[in-house]
């Protein structure tokens, strides 16, 4: 999967920003410049958090996740932060699966593969891999070059193979629970943040008006 931009949308106290406006009103750009740096608190939080609980929900490592994470911090000129997911799926014999239904014999299901923690997953059928045109279910195979691996063959020659793939960062990313912990945690960042800069502006001006 090539690289992935997205939006993540959480909840912020919509008052406490006309409020921050309204107290901040009288100090220079403090207006944003208090949201800008609880934006950024924010942004910083969401890389956090979507390492952790990646790696608490899937198979894969924390510092992996947060390798194929780049989050855009705001300006003073563009109160918005962007989330870039990049990464390709990781081969399928990364994660756990079941066993053969069939070992060594034509035909069975598919392998089901488990890149959950919680032991969910899915088939690996023909239709699950994106990019890739006729290709057959995954199985299990040893070969001299490839050693045990999971492999699809491509369309209908037995000595075409192709290692299968499970999930990228960017899908595991884009899990709904995972997203949940994500948003829920920003806001939280965010609507703290905005209050102590609002404080903090206001007690800097004092400071100078005195």
């Amino acid at each position: 999967m090539s690289d992935k931009h997205s939006e993540i949308h959480f909840d912020i106290d919509h008052q406490g920003v006309e409020d921050a406006k309204q107290i901040l009103r009288h100090v220079k750009d403090g207006a944003r410049t208090a949201i800008q740096r609880a934006l950024n608190r924010a942004a910083t939080g969401i890389k956090t958090d979507g390492a952790r609980e990646t790696s608490k929900t899937f198979f894969v490592d924390s510092d992996t996740v947060r390798s194929r994470m780049v989050v855009s911090k705001a300006s003073k000129t563009n109160l918005s932060i962007t989330v870039s997911r990049k990464g390709g799926r990781f081969l399928a014999r990364n994660f756990p699966r079941d066993p053969n239904t069939m070992p060594g014999v034509k035909g069975g299901k598919a392998v089901f593969l488990r890149p959950r923690r919680d032991g969910g997953g899915m088939y690996l059928n023909a239709d699950t891999e994106r990019g890739k045109s006729g290709v057959s279910k995954a199985f299990m195979a040893t070969t001299p070059s490839r050693g045990r691996s999971i492999l699809r063959r491509i369309g209908k020659h037995r000595d075409r193979l192709t290692h299968a793939r499970g999930l990228s960062v960017p899908e595991m990313l884009g899990d709904a629970d995972v997203t949940k912990v994500i948003q829920a945690g920003a806001a939280t960042r965010f609507n703290k943040e905005l209050d102590h800069q609002v404080n903090h502006l206001l007690t800097q001006r004092e400071g100078v008006s005195s």
